[in-house]
């Protein structure tokens, strides 16, 4: 996620509009998915894939956040979704993981972003 950014000492880099734009529209796409995964899935998966090198936000790019899981999510999806075609059960289980995955990257997004003030906050 450093590829478009130089990396400076102690600088968390920022993500552009571009960034941003591209994770709303996984999010969005990743909603429609939950929806009706047969027919949303793939649109969410290229979003995902397009998504996946953009820089995350603040206080979320670490290795542990909801964008890296629910990109890693969309990454597995076309086997998934091949086993969950007959399957009704494993397609809503798979559904209700967009769903969730989706939500807490909506939280994230939304969340007012912290400061960074060492001298202040510690």
């Amino acid at each position: 996620m450093t590829h478009r950014h130089r990396m400076k000492r102690g600088v968390t880099p920022r993500p552009s509009d571009t960034d941003l734009r591209l994770l709303r529209r996984m999010i969005t796409r990743g909603e429609r998915a939950s929806g009706d995964l047969m027919r949303n899935g793939v649109s969410f998966m290229e979003a995902a894939e397009k998504a996946e090198k953009s820089i995350l936000p603040v206080g979320h790019q670490g290795q542990n956040n909801p964008f890296s899981s629910l990109m890693r999510l969309a990454a597995g999806l076309g086997k998934r979704m091949a086993a969950a075609r007959d399957d009704r059960g494993e397609r809503l289980a798979l559904q209700a993981e967009i769903g969730r995955g989706v939500g807490l990257c909506r939280a994230a997004l939304d969340a007012p972003e912290r400061r960074e003030r060492k001298d202040i906050d510690g």
